[in-house]
């Protein structure tokens, strides 16, 4: 019984299908998408419909962290593109999410 104990306690995979139980630290994945990729993009039409930045996973940022966290992002998130954040455990599945659009270009032309 104590076997089976700490075979289920060891274990790096998390239970979910398709787990490739890695034995890593937590980490997380940056990307960048600019407007032309945003534009074609499946899943566009998915995420639009969430107004929120952090998608809630298994865990949720402090306040002040995500705001800290967000201002960084949107430094480095080119113009009406997108930053997308990945959290990832300790096995390499997602964990949670959060995407911070970058500043908007207007194509507004003036008349003189």
């Amino acid at each position: 019984m104590a076997v089976l104990a700490m075979t289920l306690c060891t274990n790096p995979k998390c239970g979910k299908p398709g787990c490739r139980g890695l034995s890593n630290g937590a980490a997380f994945d940056i990307q960048i998408e600019t407007e032309e990729s945003i534009k074609n993009s499946n899943s566009n039409s998915n995420s639009s419909s969430v107004k929120c930045g952090l998608k809630t996973g298994l865990f949720e940022l402090p306040r002040d962290y995500h705001r800290e966290l967000e201002a960084e992002l949107k430094k480095m998130a080119p113009a009406n593109g997108r930053v997308i954040l990945v959290f990832r455990s300790r096995c390499g599945c997602s964990v949670g999410r959060m995407e911070v659009h970058g500043p908007k270009k207007s194509n507004r032309k003036i008349k003189r």
